[in-house]
């Protein structure tokens, strides 16, 4: 007789909310309801697991989170709620999931087995902390006390509970990495409202052997304490020397100050990022990447002549003397990197005009480009990335 035709029990997870109580330490209350006919009765096993991904698979049964034993019986049509606390593991966020399987150890003969799994998306629940702002008073000076101030923000819509590290590092790059050196941590112990922020006075001490430009490194919940579904804004870097951006827009402040005047802290509609004084189709920041001057229209990075001749093709550009240049050749105008053969590399100081003579450039349907490389990094969406411009 099939199953469809048995007065059988079916108990399906109709409710599963979850609550961020501190660090990864989460209350997950859950509802199963009996959409059979008859009462499940016996002993069974509902569990909670989290996982990469939104399907019950074998890859979420080890390790489990928690789970409840199910020993009073469930009437035909009623349901029954259970409230569990469940600690995720230090790599769930972001895009993971918490599962929860009723009757897991199948203890029950249901109508259907298929219904037994639920999934809600985690990464809403999980607080959101982000790296605000680092400022200092004075000057950097290498083997020197250095007072600094720190701004962390609750990005998420609940309150994130303690307890957890800040920290500041002393980078040479603006990557966070393990070679960085940690200059100072302090822990955080009360709660941050959602929307709220909180600042932090400190001194840390530079290194003595550091070099003129360098990065100093804002990283919050320094140990991972606190679940998030968001970890990519926890740290910032913030360049020292002729690294220093107080705009944040990928153009440091001694550049801007250098073409436009004051100090370089602050922008307007000549020196932002996106503006073209010298209306040459450069904006400012492409200018900077290529270090041409942003006031002159005749100083930009280009391909200034393609020359056909016996036996291939002379190309020559110009550009600035600080970035990496190189002249690249493709088949196509696609803009996919591994269509694109480098076949000159130019490193700084480069002169402002350079000649190269391509002998494969004989009877072939060819396209050119040139291509700048800045040692420079910018923030793009909570991740620093180095920023190249291909012309």
């Amino acid at each position: 007789m099939p199953l469809a035709s048995l007065a059988l029990p079916d108990l399906v997870p109709v409710g599963l909310s979850v609550t961020a109580v501190s660090g990864k330490t989460l209350t997950v209350v859950n509802t199963v309801t009996n959409l059979g006919t008859v009462t499940a009765s016996g002993t069974w096993y509902d569990y909670y697991y989290v996982s990469s991904n939104a399907v019950w698979d074998a890859g979420d049964y080890q390790p489990y989170l928690a789970n409840s034993v199910i020993s009073t019986p469930v009437s035909g049509g009623s349901s029954y709620r259970r409230t569990n606390t469940v600690t995720l593991p230090s790599w769930a966020g972001g895009s993971h999931y918490l599962i929860l399987r009723t009757d897991n150890n199948d203890g029950l003969i249901e109508l259907a087995e298929t219904e037994n799994t639920l999934v809600v998306p985690l990464a809403a629940v999980g607080a959101d902390l982000l790296a605000a702002n680092l400022a200092w008073s004075g000057t950097p000076v290498a083997g020197q006390s250095l007072t600094v101030f720190w701004t962390v923000t609750n990005l998420s819509s609940a309150a994130v509970q303690p307890t957890w590290y800040g920290a500041i590092y002393y980078s040479t790059n603006a990557v966070f990495d393990g070679q960085d050196t940690q200059l100072r941590s302090q822990s955080h112990s009360l709660a941050l409202t959602a929307g709220g922020n909180y600042q932090v006075t400190n001194a840390v001490t530079i290194p003595a052997k550091a070099p003129p430009d360098y990065y100093l490194i804002l990283k919050t919940d320094d140990q991972n304490a606190v679940f998030e579904g968001n970890k990519t804004n926890n740290w910032r870097a913030f360049g020292v020397g002729q690294y220093r951006d107080s705009v944040g827009d990928g153009i440091p402040d001694a550049w801007r100050a250098r073409y436009f005047g004051g100090d370089g802290t602050t922008t307007n509609s000549q020196s932002s990022s996106a503006a073209d004084p010298d209306g040459d189709g450069m904006p400012n920041l492409f200018e900077y990447l290529a270090d041409t001057n942003p006031t002159n229209a005749l100083s930009v990075l280009r391909l200034s002549r393609i020359v056909p001749e016996t036996n291939g093709v002379r190309l020559e550009w110009q550009g600035g003397v600080a970035a990496k240049q190189f002249l690249e050749r493709s088949r196509s105008l696609s803009f996919a990197e591994n269509n694109w053969l480098t076949l000159f590399t130019n490193n700084p100081p480069t002169p402002l005009q350079t000649n190269l003579f391509d002998l494969f450039g004989t009877n072939r349907a060819l396209f050119y480009r040139i291509r700048a490389v800045r040692e420079w990094m910018r923030m793009v969406e909570g991740s620093w990335l180095r920023v190249e411009d291909p012309q």
